[in-house]
């Protein structure tokens, strides 16, 4: 079930004593705030020799202060798991397989603090969030179950089951949730139909719809779209515009499966269903300086039907080898119009497909970039079509994400 977290999804080892509390610091005579001070909350990734272990940290950074850093003063999270905004609390899940322990955290005058732990069952798995209503947030798992949670006082209230929309034809014991998005008093859940690390049946765009006040399903999207198929990979790449349309990213086969496409579908406001008159099926009809993409990262909307998505580029790795894929400096930063179904690359360094994120600070992009020379955060300036001379923020791993206090 994790083909469609692959890009980020490795396995945690505890790093000891990189995470040590304000008080401990204090009495060793030391001020330095843990978790530093900032405007962006830094997340980075230390992948082990072998390529499926590491660790993950957090931080508070300075962009304007052009600084680098590394993983000395920081909290330690979940590996392989982005965080996600849930009111005024920054979440982070656990490692996939290790825990179901959640850790929240606020920010404060430039600071991190921690906020909470919720301990849920050992085999929840939660790996993604939404506020639904209020207080009211969903954390969906890739076990079947949606937890209901009221963040103010961080416990656990209910329990959504998916497991019925499981394709028992394949076989498969539960969807494999990705990342949710609301409107209208509704929260829609993509689900894709996996064992492992294969995906079964054929590609569709399939959504799990509930209605907030009743925490119950009202509505089971699954229709074919030209190929299109596996949506959620990340937080970003569902959303809706200033009309209340929504878009929805699909991920496809991250490469690997050509049969699953990446493709951006639309449902318009007021509509539970994928809209006909505009599909846009980026594996097969679009291109960017000559060269094809086989997967749509992440991406961030920036308004005005303009969409940053990273893309994995055709040419700049070798799809019968798997090390290519976790190593190549082949993802893109790109610019989409949604409005004219045109695209451009923005001149960012290419980037490897564990360090794909791409994200919104202030009236800029921001773009985790592991190069060839350099690793770290850059940004781009939508209104003067600038990209930073270097990394703003540098960092010691891979840039996995960076959040924007809120």
């Amino acid at each position: 079930m994790r083909l469609q977290r692959i890009a980020y999804l490795l396995a945690a080892t505890l790093v000891l004593g990189l995470a040590a509390g304000c008080d401990k610091k204090k009495e060793n005579g030391d001020d330095t705030v843990v978790g530093g001070v900032g405007s962006l909350v830094m997340h980075t990734m230390v992948p082990n020799p072998d390529g499926t272990t590491g660790s993950a940290y957090i931080q508070m950074v300075d962009p304007e202060a052009g600084n680098s850093y590394d993983n000395a003063n920081t909290y330690q999270v979940g590996y392989g798991n982005p965080g996600t905004w849930l009111g005024k609390y920054l979440v982070f899940f656990p490692d996939y397989g290790k825990s179901s322990e959640v850790k929240r955290f606020t920010v404060a005058n430039g600071r991190l603090q921690e906020a909470g732990v919720l301990q849920l069952e050992q085999d929840e798995a939660p790996s993604w969030a939404i506020m639904a209503q209020g207080n009211k947030a969903y954390f969906a798992s890739h076990k079947g179950r949606v937890t209901v949670v009221d963040m103010a006082t961080f416990t656990k209230t209910g329990t959504i089951d998916i497991t019925q929309y499981a394709n028992k034809n394949d076989t498969v014991a539960a969807p494999t949730v990705g990342c949710m998005f609301a409107r209208e008093g509704k929260v829609y859940i993509p689900i894709t139909q996996m064992i492992g690390r294969s995906i079964k049946g054929e590609p569709v765009i399939e959504l799990l719809v509930v209605d907030v006040a009743t925490d119950k399903i009202v509505g089971h999207i699954n229709e074919k779209v030209q190929g299109i198929g596996a949506l959620g990979v990340h937080g970003k790449t569902l959303f809706t515009d200033e009309q209340g349309d929504a878009y929805l990213v699909a991920g496809g086969g991250m490469g690997m499966l050509r049969n699953f496409k990446s493709g951006i579908v639309r449902m318009k406001k007021g509509e539970d269903k994928i809209d006909p008159s505009w599909v846009w099926p980026i594996q097969d009809e679009l291109k960017v300086d000559g060269d094809g993409m086989t997967w749509l990262h992440d991406a961030v909307y920036m308004g005005n039907g303009i969409l940053y998505v990273t893309a994995l580029m055709d040419s700049k790795w070798n799809p019968q080898d798997f090390s290519s894929y976790m190593t190549a400096r082949a993802v893109a930063l790109l610019e989409l119009n949604l409005r004219t179904k045109t695209a451009k690359r923005i001149p960012t360094p290419y980037s490897t497909p564990f360090s794909g994120f791409v994200g919104k600070y202030g009236q800029k992009v921001i773009v985790g970039v592991e190069g060839t020379e350099k690793v770290g955060f850059y940004t781009y300036d939508p209104a003067t079509q600038k990209v930073s001379d270097g990394p703003v923020v540098g960092c010691v791993g891979m840039p996995f994400a960076a959040y924007e206090v809120e």
